[in-house]
């Protein structure tokens, strides 16, 4: 899955360095930090909510999403706001039709479906398909981009393009198609939800967005958004653990400038167990 790429026409950012950020001595080095005011959530909003949120462009932290999307996820049944029970209502409803992951339902289908369920569940219903987020399936070829995906902003127009790519080697069951295709698809949403909402000032920093889109608060999001949405939704998504992939993108971007993340952190994405491979990794990079 690639890094999200970015129109020309984005807001003028300042030199940022990126930490470090070697095992055991993160402590030690402090953020660089952005110093516009950015806006803040209110802690209501979450189980208030009733409609798609109004989010400010390019007005949080990727930090301040990454909790938000995070709650979202976190929130018991008892808990869930009325645009979540919406939502899940539907999924229920209409589960044979649209989401059930067979070769039954139209691909384009299930992977709409499934975009606006995400949207509603975990990132306030901002993303909003069709406004601002288009999204393209199977138009290119997984041999051809090396790629599973991509996420791109449209040049000048605050809205973003999702491709999910075909795939054309490797997986033949339908349904493992299907799960790799919304393990993508989750993984461009992070991508898009931060790129239109985060500080462009301050988004490079690998606390934030990273330099390739795959830094902290991308890598949090995406954990727990795997983990969580299996039980919010009572269904096996078989979603893949891609935190490793996005790491070694970053890594290999540049991110971190030539270290890899503390010991805590890897802990947190469930790559504890990867110090040693990460370290070959960036030794041959």
């Amino acid at each position: 899955m690639s890094s999200p790429k970015k129109a020309s026409t984005s807001l003028p950012r300042k030199d940022q360095p990126v930490n470090p950020n070697l095992p055991g001595n993160s402590d030690d080095l402090s953020a660089v930090k952005c110093e516009r005011l950015h806006e803040n959530f209110l802690s209501n909003e979450f189980k208030s909510l009733e409609a798609p949120a109004k989010l400010s462009l390019y007005s949080y932290t990727a930090t301040e999403l990454a909790k938000a999307a995070m709650t979202c996820a976190k929130l018991s049944k008892n808990s869930l706001s009325l645009l979540q029970r919406k939502a899940l209502k539907e999924h229920k409803d209409n589960y044979n039709k649209k989401y059930k992951l067979d070769d039954g339902v139209p691909i384009k289908v299930t992977i709409a479906a499934y975009f606006k369920l995400f949207d509603d569940l975990f990132f306030l219903g901002s993303l909003q398909v069709g406004r601002r987020v288009t999204i393209e399936v199977d138009q290119k070829k997984f041999s051809e981009t090396t790629r599973k995906g991509s996420s791109s902003e449209v040049d000048g127009a605050n809205q973003w393009l999702i491709e999910i790519h075909k795939n054309d080697k490797g997986l033949c069951d339908p349904v493992e198609i299907l799960q790799e295709k919304l393990t993508t698809l989750m993984h461009e949403m992070i991508h898009v939800y931060l790129g239109l909402f985060g500080c462009r000032r301050c988004e490079e920093n690998w606390q934030e967005q990273g330099l390739s889109g795959h830094g902290i608060a991308f890598l949090d999001t995406m954990f727990t958004l795997h983990k969580e949405a299996p039980r919010i939704l009572e269904e096996t998504l078989g979603f893949s653990s891609i935190c490793l992939e996005a790491l070694k993108e970053e890594i290999q971007g540049g991110g971190l400038k030539g270290g890899i993340p503390s010991l805590d952190e890897l802990a947190r994405w469930g790559l504890a167990e990867k110090v040693e491979e990460l370290q070959t990794f960036l030794a041959e990079t």
